[in-house]
């Protein structure tokens, strides 16, 4: 999944969660609450609880996905018979000292 992807993700889950909030304000959570301050606070108690929960399932998938992508990263440059860097790994190691490298006459 890109980068755009999950900030798309996390817009339509935060807008569903305010659309939820706002529904239950009005509809069930209002006839019941007569002192408003109290309502304010416990409203905002409960907002923020979702919000929390729904930020922490997506953390919790892009660790995995970014743990998952390191493991298949490294896996790529190790033979599975020996546990040794394979050529390819060898080749890019050694273009890469010798562009790092300057050269003297």
């Amino acid at each position: 999944m890109s980068k755009n992807s999950i900030q798309f993700q996390l817009l339509l889950s935060m807008l569903l969660i305010g659309i939820i909030y706002g529904l239950t304000f009005h509809y069930i959570v209002m006839p019941f609450m007569r002192n408003q301050l109290l309502h304010c606070i416990l409203m905002g108690l409960l907002f923020g609880i979702f919000n929390f929960f729904i930020a922490h399932m997506f953390f919790e998938k892009f660790a995995t996905l970014k743990e998952t992508n390191k493991f298949l990263h490294d896996e790529l440059k190790t033979d599975k018979l020996t546990g040794l860097l394979n050529r390819a790994c060898f080749d890019k190691n050694i273009t890469e000292i010798n562009n790092a490298t300057p050269t003297r006459l």
